[in-house]
């Protein structure tokens, strides 16, 4: 019979074999590997925050000229 965790003796006493140590359960498994890729980056993530580095600021500068040029022909009398 198999003893789990969370498993509650109603009556008697219960003598158990530990057979696996906690380090081998599936969800500290799960956690080593949600760990190994959490801190791991694949080459392809490097090159995209680099390049998003530089567009980000492109992208909200050309937006703020394009404001100010529009903003200057709408609102000056060049009639």
């Amino acid at each position: 019979m198999n003893v789990y965790g969370g498993t509650i003796l109603i009556q008697g006493t219960i003598i158990m074999k530990v057979e696996k140590l906690s380090e081998d359960a599936t969800f500290n498994q799960i956690m080593k590997m949600v760990e190994n890729a959490y801190n791991s980056k694949a080459p392809i993530q490097g090159f995209a925050d680099k390049i998003s580095s530089y567009f980000v600021p492109m992208i909200v500068g050309l937006s703020l000229i394009t404001w100010a040029v529009w903003f200057i022909l709408v609102f000056t009398d060049s009639q």
